[in-house]
């Protein structure tokens, strides 16, 4: 769970920097939907299973 946090504050921290710089590579833009998507995506499916 924890590694989840910093997945996703990872991901915010990319996405102010795209506010900030500018938008970047297309790889940059995956990295960014990867890490703001995928602990969401988890959390969701964690409570869909119990």
């Amino acid at each position: 769970m924890d590694i989840l946090i910093f997945f996703f504050l990872g991901g915010i921290g990319r996405l102010i920097s795209i506010l900030k710089c500018g938008l970047p590579s297309d790889i940059y833009l995956a990295f960014v939907l990867f890490e703001l998507g995928f602990p969401p995506l988890l959390l969701w499916q964690k409570c869909v299973i119990r």
